[in-house]
């Protein structure tokens, strides 16, 4: 079929690939709801920043 693709094709480009961790970190809900405290508390500085 003319439509097929390899799946090299279908893969994620490298750049993408480069930016992804080899592995991810367990974290405990504990440590997660901190994350989540802080980034509410950031987000309007984040929103801030992208707008200038």
């Amino acid at each position: 079929m003319a439509n097929e693709k390899t799946t090299g094709e279908l893969d994620m480009p490298e750049d993408d690939k480069a930016s992804m961790p080899d592995q991810y970190k367990t974290v405990s809900l504990e440590e997660f709801v901190e994350y989540s405290e802080i980034y509410k508390q950031m987000q309007p500085k984040l929103t801030q920043i992208r707008k200038s």
